[in-house]
């Protein structure tokens, strides 16, 4: 489950949003607001809340001879206090501290940053740490387990707000109630304060983009429980984490109904053991109740072993999640309700399944056990009629399985075929990250380091952007193309990509027409850009070559040339930019000039591009040493990253599957080996009269596929029915595709078989004289 916040009281908290509403009436949470207008809303509440404000941000962090680009949050002095968060060394945050009290400013660190970069030194508070190269004071170490309040982002430093760089200027707020005060009277509160600072900023316009579509906004707060902090998981993970559960209660229920016919069984085995019991005079209930003590302990011993793993592998199975941020959302640690609940269910699995066997043991006059009426062919067939049942039922819910195996994997294949148009594995990209002070002054160096790179044995290409190439990231401008008149309510959000010389070269994108940019752009007065075909088709007509961009959006006359023109010099491709899912969307690439505090490089060779990354890496140090040198990678590899979340529920459900058809299998198997030690007899009288060795094996294969078949027919219109639930998580593939359902028939099929076909050959075998004189 979702984490609670490790914090005093938390059913005190709320979180405060802002959230914008276009015409159509979609709404999204924005949370753009200024220190200035946290401050005036704080105010406006009084006593009756305590509000805090915070916003997430990258910095370059230097400790010793480590330099890295991490997660910082930068907190106003009273964030912790209103939290209810105590540090676990050193103290937090203070009003004392804030530089514009005459402070001396300072960080708190996380738990994992201390014992990463600090070796869980206690003397850590008198110790420094350089944040975007600005040497502060560690004031103290933030408590295990508390990341901030905004949970899965996982900063590894806690910065004051009035210390965050410009671009870092909005920020989003929570608050403790106070004592009889509600979240109703509070968002009035608020609201009031609100709608005050925006009537007082004339000439302000609002727009967000939503499902890919443009629009001017109107904003106003919420105020809703944050008992569990804010996090965006919570909607991207809801239903992947609900389709990996579901698949996970059909195996349990498949293991359940395998050990409910492995005991049962064994109790057909032994029944004659227990008559004897009876007979002698041994209570019923006793009879039964070892049956329900051997589930019992075989029941809780697993779900103790269970338990035990997540207590120690915890961490490491959270490793495995479909994105990095859910291991600090989706908590494994171990609390009393989970082991309850864990225990519960172990108990009501052994008290079902061991109750079969005790059943069979106890619900047939013992006389009858002696004489032996259950070994006749209608007797086994009897009372194996409710182990058919539940073998069918086990080779639904396996089909079940083995439908979601074939459509994820179908899925996944269609995703890793998708032609993006770059080529992947000769393609390396890495990403330089520059403390925010030093980013302007950057923009040179980024640049020589770029044709120190290009020049190197191997180099085809190389260049940078803005934002990586297949990692997920869209950005738009509010902006105006020359000659083109946007509808009435159409607002101009122009999909854009800083990039520089080198860049389409490196990704071999072709170009349409005109040319790259050129070293020489750079220093030009007039301001280039290249936009796609997608771009030049929907807001030119004619030839878009010379024609100006602006990301002015208030720009209505282009008679004059003005400083801030983009003039387009080519027009290339369109390419799959941010996702390899993307539809051809407009896209305008602005020329950079590196003056930004992360760029991703990508570099074109013509052999594998890692085998230089030792060489790039000294460069990037030689060249700019203060600056982190991240993630090193190819483009596949990047591409295989973006798609972490559908690869690992293909890899889930192939293990899923398996296990299933191996424990329906097993089922099966066993079923089908008693039947055959039962009816040794029969099969001797059968081969005595005529019948051959291959007939047997058609017979009890036969048998066995009975209650096979009926699963199978079972299991095809459950997951008919239920292949709807998965589908906003396929790509290229339906719920119903036909390839995933016969796979699955021909699996369990073939799985059925073989475990049939060992206790087939053991009843060819039999020796006619030894079954009829036994």
């Amino acid at each position: 489950a979702f984490r609670a916040l490790p914090v005093e009281r938390p059913r005190e908290l709320v979180s405060v949003r802002e959230l914008a509403t276009d015409s159509e009436g979609r709404t999204v949470n924005v949370g753009r607001l200024s220190l200035d207008d946290f401050r005036k809303m704080r105010e406006a509440v009084g006593s009756i809340a305590t509000l805090a404000a915070y916003a997430e941000g990258r910095v370059v962090v230097q400790a010793g001879d480590r330099t890295e680009h991490d997660g910082v949050q930068w907190v106003d002095p009273g964030y912790f206090g209103t939290l209810g968060v105590r540090a676990l060394l050193g103290r937090t945050f203070s009003p004392e501290d804030d530089p514009r009290n005459g402070g001396s400013g300072g960080v708190v660190i996380t738990e994992k940053t201390w014992i990463r970069l600090f070796d869980r030194d206690h003397d850590v508070t008198s110790r420094t740490i350089s944040v975007n190269g600005i040497v502060e004071p560690i004031l103290g170490v933030a408590p295990g387990g508390f990341s901030g309040f905004d949970v899965g982002e996982n900063p590894v430093l806690f910065g004051l707000s009035s210390e965050a760089p410009p671009e870092w200027a909005f920020f989003q707020m929570l608050a403790r109630l106070g004592r009889g005060t509600s979240a109703a009277r509070l968002q009035s509160r608020l609201a009031a304060a609100y709608d005050a600072i925006r009537s007082g900023e004339t000439g302000r316009r609002s727009f967000i983009m939503v499902d890919g579509r443009s629009s001017e906004s109107k904003e106003k707060i919420q105020v809703v429980d944050g008992s569990r902090g804010e996090s965006r998981l919570r909607g991207d993970a809801a239903l992947p984490i609900a389709l990996v559960g579901g698949l996970l209660a059909l195996v349990l229920v498949v293991l359940a109904g395998n050990l409910a016919i492995l005991l049962a069984v064994r109790a057909l085995a032994e029944r004659r053991t227990a008559a004897i019991r009876l007979a002698l005079g041994a209570p019923p209930a006793l009879v039964a109740g070892g049956w329900l003590v051997e589930s019992l302990v075989l029941a809780l011993g697993g779900a103790l072993i269970g338990l035990t793993g997540v207590a120690t592998l915890g961490d490491s199975l959270l490793s495995l999640a479909p994105l990095p941020q859910w291991a600090h959302g989706v908590g494994l640690a171990l609390d009393g309700r989970t082991v309850v609940v864990a225990l519960g269910l172990a108990v009501t699995i052994a008290l079902l399944v061991g109750g079969l066997a005790a059943w069979e043991h106890v619900r047939v006059m013992p006389q009858l056990r002696l004489r032996e009426e259950a070994s006749t062919v209608a007797g086994v067939r009897g009372q194996l009629r409710l182990r058919n049942v539940l073998i069918a039922s086990e080779v639904a819910l396996s089909v079940v399985l083995l439908v979601a195996m074939g459509l994820f994997v179908r899925s996944a294949a269609a995703l890793l075929a998708i032609d993006t148009g770059f080529p992947l594995e000769r393609v390396g990209t890495f990403r330089v990250d520059t403390p925010d002070p030093l980013a302007k002054q950057a923009g040179p160096e980024l640049l020589r380091l770029r044709e120190e790179i290009a020049t190197l044995p191997g180099v085809t290409a190389a260049g940078f952007s803005a934002s990586p190439v297949l990692g997920g990231v869209q950005s738009y401008v509010v902006g105006a193309v020359e000659g083109f008149e946007p509808e009435p309510g159409e607002v101009m959000m122009l999909n854009a990509l800083a990039v520089s010389p080198g860049f389409f070269e490196s990704l071999d994108t072709p170009l349409a027409r005109g040319r790259f940019f050129d070293d020489a752009d750079v220093g030009r007065a007039t301001r280039s850009v290249i936009v796609n075909r997608q771009f030049a088709e929907h807001y030119f007509r004619g030839d878009p070559i010379g024609r100006r961009i602006s990301f002015n959006f208030m720009r209505g006359d282009w008679s004059e040339p003005q400083p801030d023109d983009l003039f387009v010099i080519g027009v290339v491709d369109d390419r799959m930019v941010s996702d390899v899912r993307e539809q051809p969307t407009p896209r305008v690439y602005p020329l950079s000039t590196g003056g930004s505090s992360s760029v991703v490089f990508y570099v074109r060779t013509s052999g594998n591009p890692m085998r230089l990354e030792p060489t790039i890496e000294r460069l990037v140090r030689e060249r700019m040493p203060e600056a982190a040198f991240v993630a090193p990678r190819t483009l596949a590899e990047q591409r295989d990253l973006s798609l972490r979340r559908e690869l690992l529920t293909r890899d889930l459900t192939l293990v899923f599957g398996a296990v299933a058809a191996a424990l329906a299998a097993l089922g099966l198997f066993a079923i089908v080996s008693y039947q055959v030690g039962e009816r040794r007899r029969e099969f001797g009288l059968r081969q005595a009269l005529g019948a051959t060795p291959s007939m047997l094996v058609q017979h009890v294969v036969a048998d066995g596929l009975r209650p096979v078949l009926w699963g199978l027919a079972a299991g095809v219109a459950l997951a008919a029915v239920l292949g709807r639930v998965a589908a906003s998580q396929l790509y290229g593939v339906t719920p119903r595709d036909p390839v995933a359902f016969v796979v699955a028939l021909l699996l369990m099929g073939v799985a059925a078989v073989v475990a049939c076909l060992p206790a087939a050959f053991r009843a060819s075998h039999t020796d006619p004289a030894k079954a009829l004189r036994s």
